[in-house]
């Protein structure tokens, strides 16, 4: 199996088809078929910068869906549920706070995909799909860092196919905490 591993699409749709297409990988209405012995693998910051948010996700989790990809969770995507999310010590602030620089930094998604609409809520709960590292008999996978000290902090914090869970977001997004240290180092 030849994996084609894809990274840092960053809402840029157009230029992700251009590079399924150069690879071989054909639309067949639903999603990209990949050619015979290929598969996808998305290691991360599907969202963010780009023009193309919506259409990105839809790409990459229709193959998602078909099952002709994988993909893990990135920065973005964990910065993401971490600014939509209210901080449960503090209702008043979010996990990731609400300052200029972050909103500027989300400013393409969230300008595609209205904070707090029903359709945010959908990208949201299928962001917590993504795991944050793959490991399989033939390679390892992970956004940033491979970091086995980082991995073994987060396990607990985890679902059995090393998805981040709510109660991990929280955890994970506390500074000065060894879960923060961990994901800050492995995304």
């Amino acid at each position: 199996m030849m994996i084609d591993v894809i990274g840092d699409i960053h809402g840029y749709a157009d230029k992700l088809i251009g590079l399924l297409e150069q690879l071989g990988y054909v639309h067949n209405g639903t999603y990209f078929v990949p050619p015979a012995g290929h598969r996808v693998l998305f290691i991360g910051d599907l969202i963010d910068r780009g023009p193309q948010q919506l259409a990105t996700l839809e790409i990459v989790f229709a193959m998602l869906d078909a099952n002709v990809a994988d993909a893990i969770m990135g920065n973005h995507e964990y910065n993401a549920l971490a600014f939509a999310t209210l901080d449960p010590d503090n209702s008043s602030q979010y996990l990731r706070s609400h300052n200029d620089i972050h909103i500027r930094q989300h400013a393409a998604f969230l300008a595609e995909i209205a904070f707090g609409s029903e359709r945010h809520q959908y990208w949201l709960n299928r962001l917590y799909e993504l795991p944050l590292w793959i490991e399989t008999d033939d390679a390892c996978f992970v956004h940033a860092c491979w970091d086995v000290d980082s991995m073994a902090v987060l396990q607990p914090l985890l679902t059995d196919d090393n998805c981040l869970t709510p109660h991990g977001l929280v955890a994970t997004a506390k500074e000065n905490t060894a879960p923060f240290d961990a994901l800050e180092r492995v995304c």
